[in-house]
């Protein structure tokens, strides 16, 4: 054999290994963590609104501490007029893009609800909503807290997509 084909053969072997690799892993974040879809009656659940004075850059921050470092990137854009979202996150090159102009109170639960896609490689919405309110509600941390409060109760009213929706899982959790 010669050698232009001996290098040709191993390009190819390594070219196919490397598309089966990426392959697995697309098909493991689109079917990992699955979470049916399923309702549940609401109850109250009370909070104490308090004015959130952290920065973005803060946010980000305790998020990473709470949930653990993840490797990624992070850029803002206006992402809420063309596909009517606060976050997306890009898993193939670990980039997390939130909506540059989103108020304090969405950026929290969207910036959690993207680290946590990262941190479970999953495009499971509904599971990633419901790590980020445990993330949120456990984190000692009394705005969090009431940010996962907040969200509790938009999800438990209805006012959140069937696909991210988490309030019967949330209400499991909440009378553990």
């Amino acid at each position: 054999m010669s050698k232009s084909l001996k290098i040709v053969t191993w390009l190819l072997i390594i070219a196919s290994i490397m598309f089966i690799c990426i392959l697995g892993l697309a098909i493991y974040i689109k079917t990992s963590h699955r979470m049916e879809y399923r309702q549940a009656e609401p109850v109250a659940i009370a909070y104490t609104p308090r004015e959130i004075t952290y920065t973005r850059e803060e946010v980000r921050k305790k998020i990473e501490n709470l949930a653990g470092k993840q490797q990624y990137f992070y850029a803002e854009k206006d992402l809420y007029s063309s596909k009517r979202i606060y976050g997306e996150t890009v898993f193939f090159i670990r980039l997390i893009i939130m909506q540059y102009n989103a108020d304090i109170v969405d950026y929290i639960f969207n910036f959690a609800h993207e680290y946590m896609h990262l941190k479970y490689m999953t495009a499971s919405e509904r599971f990633v909503n419901f790590e980020a309110f445990k993330l949120l509600y456990e984190s000692n941390d009394e705005c969090f807290r009431n940010v996962a409060i907040m969200y509790a109760n938009q999800d438990m009213y209805g006012n959140i997509p069937e696909t991210y929706s988490c309030w019967y899982y949330i209400k499991e959790y909440l009378n553990k």
